[in-house]
């Protein structure tokens, strides 16, 4: 896939996560605050954003939940490297299988009481989600982008 479509995808996603740690960046620019109530509804169309589940520093909060962010964190971490044109393979559909009942289990345990809710649990899960979720995207794009140019021609 092309360095521009790369680029794209990639300040894509670091504006999504810029969203999310939108409240932490209000104490350096207060003008933020204008916006923060659009922002917020926004990220609450992607997350329940359940307050005991944010991630906090210095008592500001993520706008989505630690699963989430670390969905997010996962997702741009791999298209940063994917800048570099550091070559993968798709994982096994039964790793991304793997994965997606790992984070199923914790989810369904927190909800169901067998073990209390924790935000580096919720985060890991996430962080291993987004990351093979986001390669599954990226060789999506890249078959349809290129069935798209096989077509052209």
């Amino acid at each position: 896939m092309s360095l521009k479509f790369r680029i794209v995808i990639f300040v894509l996603l670091t504006l999504w996560l810029f969203g999310i740690f939108y409240e932490w960046f209000i104490p350096v620019d207060h003008y933020l605050s204008i916006t923060y109530p659009i922002i917020k509804r926004t990220y609450s169309l992607v997350c329940h954003q359940d307050s005991h589940k944010l991630i906090e520093f210095n008592n500001h909060k993520t706008l989505v939940c630690s699963r989430c962010t670390g969905i997010y964190i996962g997702a741009f971490l791999i298209s940063l490297v994917f800048l570099f044109k550091v070559h993968f393979t798709l994982p096994s559909l039964k790793i991304f299988i793997l994965v997606t009942l790992i984070t199923l289990f914790d989810v369904l345990s927190t909800t169901f009481g067998l073990y209390d809710y924790t935000k580096i649990i919720a985060f890991t899960t996430g962080l291993f989600l987004g990351s093979i979720a986001f390669l599954y995207f990226y060789f999506g794009m890249k078959q349809f982008i290129d069935e798209l140019n096989k077509d052209r021609i």
